[in-house]
């Protein structure tokens, strides 16, 4: 079947509405997938809240009434489902768990 001929026969309306309706059906099923997508997102800079080296600070900070001598930073991350449907917890196979590498101790 040469190029001139599949032109032809896909201009006849039965032909292209057949088509037409064929192309519709295949959006259709792929917009109509839907997941879940359990997505997250880490700032890498640390913001420091407590300076234990600022000898202007009154601010003195106790942990089980024991005084901290380290600094305290503060990391943002955010823990979001980026998809269509809603995370179940039976759909969860693993905890979801928060590592943290590099401290000396976890407040």
């Amino acid at each position: 079947m040469t190029l001139q001929t599949l032109k032809v026969e896909l201009l006849k309306p039965f032909n292209l509405i057949s088509l037409l309706i064929g192309l519709a059906g295949l959006y259709l099923a792929y917009d109509s997938i839907k997941i879940t997508n359990a997505t997250y997102l880490t700032y890498d800079s640390s913001i420091i809240v407590y300076n234990v080296n600022n000898p202007s600070s009154n601010l003195k900070l106790l942990f089980k009434d024991s005084l901290i001598h380290e600094n305290i930073y503060l990391t943002e991350f955010v823990f979001w489902n980026n998809g269509d449907l809603p995370i179940m917890p039976e759909d969860v196979r693993d905890t979801v768990k928060l590592v943290l590498t590099g401290v000396n101790k976890k407040f």
